[in-house]
Parts: structure tokens; sequence; C-alpha cells
């Protein structure tokens, strides 16, 4: 189905009620395993792939709308949106393995919305497959706004289940684009694939689990709740975590990777049981409570040729036998000596320093001591 111009490629509902049972042996109530495609053409035109409800009459859709195929809308410099959930709809589930998107080809003009539901009945995204807003800085892109719920939703991004080992180290499955979540207790939970955009969680106690191989890249604000972040097996977080100076909690275990920083962290609590947590920008980075087990490391980006870097600023550090500092070093033949990596006012246990994780020139060493008067723990090259 292609619309071009501002009329949706497919509208479901009208001025009177609507109801919309289950597809005879799928479950959903829609089933797009073929392409719904909607362009503006013209210039100063919105467009929208699939429209549900919006005339009047409410849509109930039980089952919700399961994506195998493309569900897409492309604008040259207005508006853009592959799904809208209207106010008065009714549709508790989206299950994507296909595609869904949104795209503006005159960048810096316009807005761009993969999924959008102003109804708030949305409250599980489950995919395998993509969900994409494209656009520039100065557009706004969100690839899932569900602000408008206020009971909490659940975004499910998995492993999609035809991946082979061959294509392992191959982005299979992604999320392109801001996330927005209304007031009530979110859960985005990533086994697989990438997350690229900002994530704003609003109100409510929220959590961000990721594992396997998941990658998230950009910001995660956890809004005026409890906020909840852990990364197990190889999984990375790369960019900022947002607490707003509420109770939070990070914790790592196996070989996972926070790269980044740390805003509002004054009553978070970060727990490396496993992996490395890595202040790898230029600002320190502050929370109030550390916990580094056997086998956890924290480690700081050093610049050898102004001998300066980032530090963990934490109320209490506590070290475990076998808990690790390392760094990375820019200009190598210029390391050598004495970096600060954490200051608290409370230091118990003193980590090794880690070779394996830090990459030091031939007949270099390095070492770590902890200055229990001045609250320092310090690596030496």
């Amino acid at each position: 189905i292609q619309s071009y111009g501002n009329g949706a490629a497919l509208r479901i509902g009208g001025a009177s009620d609507t109801a919309i049972g289950a597809v005879s042996g799928n479950g959903h109530s829609l089933v797009v395993q073929g392409s719904v495609l909607s362009n503006a053409y013209y210039s100063n035109t919105d467009t929208t792939a699939l429209v549900i409800g919006g005339q009047g009459g409410a849509v109930s859709m039980p089952g919700g709308i399961s994506v195998t195929g493309r569900v897409v809308a492309t604008t040259n410099d207005a508006s853009a949106t592959g799904i809208l959930i209207n106010a008065g709809s009714t549709v508790p589930v989206i299950d994507n393995s296909g595609t869904i998107g949104a795209s503006i080809s005159s960048p810096g003009e316009g807005a761009t919305y993969a999924i959008r539901d102003l109804s708030g009945t949305l409250t599980t995204i489950n995919t395998n497959g993509y969900i994409t807003a494209g656009g520039s800085g100065e557009d706004i892109v969100v690839a899932i706004d569900l602000s408008a719920n206020t009971s909490g939703v659940t975004i499910n991004q998995y492993t999609p289940p035809d991946e082979t080992d061959s294509l392992e180290a191959t982005i299979t499955t992604q999320i392109t684009g801001a996330i927005l979540t209304g007031s009530g207790d979110d859960l985005i939970t990533v086994s697989d694939g990438q997350i690229k955009g900002n994530t704003s969680l609003g109100a409510g106690n929220d959590r961000v689990a990721l594992s396997g191989d998941a990658i998230y890249q950009g910001k995660v604000d956890f809004g005026s709740g409890i906020g909840t972040l852990t990364l197990a097996d190889t999984s990375q977080f790369i960019g900022t975590a947002a607490f707003n100076d509420l109770a939070g909690t990070i914790t790592l275990s196996g070989t996972a990777l926070y790269s980044g920083t740390v805003t509002g962290g004054a009553n978070l609590a970060v727990t490396v049981n496993g992996g490395t947590l890595y202040a790898s920008g230029t600002s320190d980075v502050a929370f109030q409570t550390l916990n580094v087990a056997s086998g956890g490391t924290i480690k700081v980006a050093i610049d050898g040729e102004t001998h300066t870097n980032p530090k963990f600023v934490v109320g209490t550090a506590t070290f475990a036998d076998g808990a690790h500092v390392a760094a990375s070093i820019s200009m190598l033949s210029e390391a050598e000596g004495s970096y600060v990596v954490l200051t608290a006012g409370q230091i118990t246990g003193t980590p090794s320093f880690s070779s394996d994780e830090t990459d030091l020139p031939f007949l270099f060493k390095g070492a770590v001591t902890v200055d229990q008067s001045a609250g320092e723990v310090i690596l030496d090259i």
C-alpha cells in the first residue's frame, strides 16, 4: 500500500466505533506482512503511513499490531510518522520483526516519529527488527513516543530467531532515535542489537537492562523516580546516565562495559561485580557509593600530553581483593607520572593495576596506591 501527499497509506477507524478481533491463526488485530508506505512528495506536507483512529469513533484492537514487513513514512521537510495511534484507540502491543520507520529528506526542518501513541494504551513493544527515525540534530527525531502512557510500558529488543553465528557481529536489530515514556514504571530490556538515541523515562521507577552483546549509545534520563541500570554479559553502555540526584543503582557483571559519565548521582550506588566502569570523557564522574568486586575494574582516560584525567568522585569506595584499576592513555611516550583516579570520603581496600586493560609502552609499569589521609586512589606510571 503506497500513498503520496498528506493522506495516510492505511487508516483504521471512522466516525463510528470500530472493533477489530484477532487474525485467524495469528492473534494480532492487524498483521502487516507486506509494505505500508507514505510519501509526502510535496514540500510543507505531513505524512503518516499507518493511522489508528482520529476520526471521531473509538478503535479497539485488543490483539495489537504485528509487523513483519515495512511501515515507513517519508517527508520532504515537514512531519513523518510511521505508526500513529490516536487518542480514543486501544492498541496494547506492537510486535515488530520487520521495519517501522520515518525519515525526512531535507533534514533540519521537521519531525520524524517511527511509533507515536497518543492513546496511552500501548504498553508493550517487542522488536527484533528495526525501529528507525531519521533526521538531523535540528529535527525532532523520535523512534518511540509513549509519553501519553500512565500505567508503565515495556520495550523489549531481542535476538532475531534466524540469527546465525556468522551474523553475531552484525547489528541485526536496532532502535534509532529518541525513546519517550510517561509517568508509569517503565522497563527497557535489550539482549541483542543496538539502541542509538536519547531516552527520557519520565516519572515512575524505571529500569534499563542490557545483556548479551547489546549496545546502548546515547543518554538515559531516569526522570523523577528511582532509576536502575544493569549491564550483564558483554553488553555496553556508551554515553550518559542521568539520575537527577534521586536514588538509583548501576550494576555491572560479566565483562560488560559502562563508558561515559553520570549526572545527578548524589544518591547513586554503583556496583562492579565484573566488567569495567570507564570514565572515558574529560569531566569527573561523581556519585555516592562505589563497590568493586574481585574481577571488576574502574578505568580512566589519561591525556598523556597534558597529564590530566577525569576521576571518580564518590562518598565511599570499597575494593575487594582482585579489584582493578586501568587506564587508556594518549601520548604514551609522555605518560610517565602520577594520576589520581578516585577521590572518596572513605576508601576500603586497595585495588591492583590491570596491565591487561592498559596499553603501556615497553619497560613502562603501573602501580596503584591508596592515600587514606587524602582519600585518593593513585595510579603511578
